[in-house]
C-alpha cells in the first residue's frame, strides 16, 4: 500500500522516499528482486523513488534533515507493531488494512488507542469481504473513507 501511494504522489511530480518503519525485511526482497544496489547503504531507487529499508525513527530524523522530499511515506507494517509514537508525529495520518475476521483484534487495538476527537484526523482505508464487514461494524460510524469490499474491489480492477 506506502508503494502504491509513493507511485501516485510521484506521477503527480513529488520527490517522494518511502520508509520501511517495521521489521518485515519486505523492502530488502523488493530490492533485491529488483536487482538494484543500495546507496550508502540507506537506501535504494528503483522509478525515481527512493526506499529507506529497515529505518528507525534515527534515521528518519537524518533523512528529514539531509534530504529534501516533498513527501516521505512511512510504512509501518501492520497495526499491533506499529511505532506508535512516530506515526503520532505524522502531518498526515492514514490508516490502510485488509481486514480480515482474524485481525480485526488488531485493527480494534489500533483504534481504541485513540477517542472520537483524535480519530477525526486519522484517514481509515479498509478492503474487507463480506465476513469482516460484520466484525467491522462498530467502526464504519466513524469516519472510514473506504469500505472496499472484495467484491467492489475486484469489480473496479476489471
Amino acid at each position: 500500500n506506502s508503494i502504491i501511494i509513493a507511485n501516485q504522489l510521484k506521477k503527480m511530480g513529488y520527490a517522494v522516499a518511502v520508509l520501511e518503519m517495521n521489521l518485515s525485511g519486505a523492502f530488502q526482497m523488493i530490492r533485491q528482486e529488483a536487482q538494484v544496489n543500495m546507496v550508502d547503504r540507506m537506501f535504494f531507487t528503483t522509478r525515481n523513488i527512493d526506499y529507506y529499508p529497515d529505518c528507525d525513527e534515527i534515521l528518519q530524523k537524518k533523512i528529514l534533515n539531509d534530504k529534501v522530499y516533498n513527501f516521505l511515506v512511512l510504512d509501518f507494517g501492520n497495526f499491533k507493531d506499529c511505532a506508535i509514537n512516530v506515526y503520532n508525529k505524522c502531518h498526515i495520518k492514514i490508516a490502510l488494512g485488509n481486514v480480515q475476521p482474524w485481525e480485526i483484534n488488531s485493527l480494534a487495538d489500533f483504534w481504541n488507542r485513540y477517542d472520537d476527537e483524535a480519530r477525526k484526523s486519522i484517514h481509515f482505508f479498509m478492503l474487507v469481504n463480506c465476513c469482516s464487514r460484520i466484525f467491522l461494524s462498530p467502526y464504519v460510524r466513524y469516519k472510514v473513507h473506504g469500505l472496499i469490499t472484495a467484491t467492489s474491489a475486484h469489480a473496479a480492477a476489471e
